[in-house]
């Protein structure tokens, strides 16, 4: 279908501070993104409209913006050296619109979504790392993490609102070695995913009917171990 294709950009701009001595370490990092997504695409040819086709128009603008900041300070805990960390992470995306049309040709027939988000999230978190022995190293962290979404929805107004969600994610590392320039770790934490801001205030289908909202951050458990070495150069 020579009418299928589309368009897209993205521009990013970045900037980074950072002051150290010999047992303190702080960053401060901010950047803004512009994203833009025009897409015409069909997959299905006739299956879903025989007369029109299954053309559709995929539409996604958004700009983004944040800041990072942590400080990372060397210690001492008695005889055990001990590096703490402690962050802080904002970010805003401006979502102006995502929508998704039936189209022909490219002329729009239809609109299936047609909506706008704000969605701010703020991360804070703390790492406490403490080398026992020369061979034995443990790490602990703690992250918080919250969000806030503001959904506008101009196909179904009532799928439109604010909701807000927070977790807490804990994680533990212990390090064996290095032998021979080789060690040994496993580790274990949580973690999350989050789902779209669209269904966070979902409250009707697009025919109308009840529709339960999906969890906006979803937890995650993993663990694993493993070995890490530097004998092969």
């Amino acid at each position: 279908d020579p009418t299928d294709g589309g368009h897209t950009y993205r521009y990013s701009v970045g900037g980074e501070w950072q002051h150290g001595n010999g047992r303190t370490l702080s960053k401060i990092q901010a950047f803004g993104l512009g994203y833009d997504l025009g897409l015409i695409s069909n997959f299905t040819f006739f299956l879903d409209d025989p007369v029109h086709g299954d053309q559709r128009e995929q539409v996604d603008h958004r700009f983004v913006s944040g800041v990072r900041a942590f400080q990372k300070r060397q210690g001492r805990w008695g005889s055990h050296p001990v590096e703490n960390t402690v962050g802080v992470q904002l970010r805003n995306d401006d979502v102006t619109q995502i929508a998704l049309y039936h189209t022909e040709a490219r002329q729009r027939l239809g609109t299936w979504n047609d909506a706008s988000a704000v969605v701010t999230s703020l991360g804070v978190y703390g790492e406490n790392q403490i080398e026992w022995t020369p061979w034995l190293k443990t790490t602990l962290g703690l992250r918080a993490d919250g969000s806030r979404y503001d959904v506008t929805d101009r196909v179904d107004a009532r799928n439109g609102g604010t909701d807000t969600a927070g977790i807490i994610s804990p994680k533990g590392t212990v390090t064996l070695g290095p032998w021979r320039s080789t060690e040994f770790y496993v580790n274990a934490g949580s973690g999350f995913h989050s789902n779209s801001a669209l269904g966070t205030t979902l409250k009707y289908d697009i025919n109308g009917n009840p529709a339960a909202p999906v969890t906006p951050l979803v937890r995650a458990t993993g663990a694993e171990a493993g070995v890490r070495t530097v004998t092969v150069r």
